[in-house]
C-alpha cells in the first residue's frame, strides 16, 4: 500500500478530530462570585479566535475534498479504475458540497458554474459550540471549582450552517463532513484499501 495515500487518509481523521472534542474535562470554566453568590461560566470557544476556528473547519474540508486527487493518482499507479473515484463523487451530494466548499475557499466565492453540486454552497458563521449526538441529549453542570459533569452524549464541535447561493439550508457542516467521509470509506473498502 502507498504510504503517502495512507498518511493522507489518516490526516482526514486527524482533521475531523480537531473539529470535535469529546473530552469535556478540557473545558475551561471561570469561577467567581457576585456578593454571596458563587458563579461558574464556560465559553465553548476555548480561547480560539474566529480565524483559528475557520482555519480548523477549512482544514477538515480541504483534507476530505482533496483525497480525490490522491485516490485518482493511486488508482492509476496501482492499476485500479480511477473512474470509480469520480463515480463516488457523482453519487454523493455531501462529497460534492465539501469539494465545492474547498474550491470556493481556494478560488473565491461564488464559482462560475455552481460547482459540482450546482448549488454554490457556502458556510454561514463558523462557530464552536456544544452539540448533542443525533437521537440523544447532553447536559453539563459545573461544580463550584469549575469541574464539569456531563450526562448524555455530545461533543464540542466546530461547525456552521451550510447554505446554497440563495441561502437555503443544506445542512450542518459536521454532518456533511461525516457523510462525505463515509462516502470515501465506502470507496476505500471497495478498492481494498485498508488503513
Amino acid at each position: 500500500m502507498d504510504d503517502q495515500l495512507i498518511n493522507r487518509i489518516k490526516r482526514i481523521y486527524a482533521a475531523i478530530q480537531q473539529v470535535e472534542e469529546t473530552d469535556f474535562s478540557k473545558l475551561e470554566a471561570t469561577t467567581g462570585s457576585i456578593g454571596d453568590l458563587k458563579t461558574v461560566g464556560v465559553n465553548f470557544r476555548g480561547g480560539i479566535s474566529d480565524e483559528q476556528i475557520n482555519n480548523l473547519a477549512y482544514t477538515a474540508i480541504h483534507n476530505v475534498a482533496y483525497l480525490r486527487d490522491h485516490l485518482k493518482k493511486w488508482a492509476k499507479v496501482s492499476g485500479a479504475n480511477a473512474e470509480t473515484v469520480e463515480e463516488t463523487i457523482r453519487n454523493s451530494q455531501p462529497l460534492k458540497i465539501i469539494i465545492d466548499l474547498a474550491e470556493s475557499d481556494k478560488h473565491g466565492y461564488p464559482s462560475r458554474n455552481g460547482g459540482l453540486s450546482g448549488l454554490n454552497p457556502k458556510i454561514l458563521k463558523v462557530e464552536r459550540f456544544m452539540q448533542g449526538k443525533s437521537g440523544s441529549w447532553v447536559g453539563i453542570s459545573f461544580a463550584l471549582d469549575g469541574t464539569p459533569t456531563v450526562q448524555g452524549e455530545g461533543a464540542i464541535v466546530i461547525s456552521g450552517t451550510v447554505v446554497d447561493a440563495d441561502e437555503n439550508h443544506l445542512g450542518d457542516l459536521q454532518e456533511i463532513l461525516r457523510d462525505a467521509v463515509a462516502s470515501w470509506e465506502g470507496l476505500l473498502g471497495a478498492m481494498g484499501i485498508a488503513f
